[in-house]
């Protein structure tokens, strides 16, 4: 910009110095070219400062813009951390209730009897259950299943992968808990 301004300077002292009228119609076409060249200069610069303006209101925009999604999104966030956590404490809450011994667990005759049978310590099968308790092995199964799926597990229930060799039932350190509890015979 100085170099512009400089060379309109100089073609301004030249004109008002040269007096010859035969030099002075050389240096117009000279004079027109810097005329011309400030014009450009002004029309560029115009122009510029108009692109760095629309570009500097796209950056405010762009940036109130990120600014609104990234409110929405810690918000979400927060919402989100929320209900993880109320889920997190239900969790916790179900582990320790189902960690935690039922103090107020009753189980029926043929459960508790069951119990009682398999507090030898030994592991029995689905028959000698039935033949113990004298009930048809159906039962039997139907009660060793239930007690083997509560919680806490009152039985373990060794299941074999070759069908040749019989699942055998014994009783959990729950159920051991149970018959205590109940003051029955381990």
């Amino acid at each position: 910009m100085s170099a512009l301004k400089d060379l309109v300077d100089l073609a301004a002292q030249l004109s008002q110095s040269i007096t010859d009228r035969k030099t002075r119609e050389l240096l117009l076409p000279l004079k027109e070219l810097v005329t011309e060249a400030k014009e450009e200069n002004f029309r560029l610069t115009t122009a510029h400062a108009e692109e760095v303006a629309a570009l500097k209101a796209k950056a405010f925009e762009a940036n109130r813009h990120h600014a609104d999604e990234m409110a929405t999104l810690k918000s979400h966030y927060e919402q989100v951390m929320r209900d993880l956590k109320a889920e997190n404490a239900k969790l916790v809450a179900t582990i320790h209730r189902l960690e935690t011994p039922d103090q107020q667990l009753t189980l029926d005759d043929t459960k508790t009897a069951i119990l009682v049978f398999l507090g030898d310590g030994h592991n029995h099968l689905s028959w000698e259950v039935s033949e113990h308790l004298k009930i048809s092995e159906q039962r039997a199964l139907f009660h060793l299943n239930e007690l083997d799926s509560m919680t806490p597990q009152l039985i373990h229930c060794q299941a074999n992968a070759t069908p040749d060799i019989p699942t055998t039932y014994s009783i959990s350190h729950h159920g051991r808990g149970y018959l205590v509890k109940q003051g029955l015979p381990i």
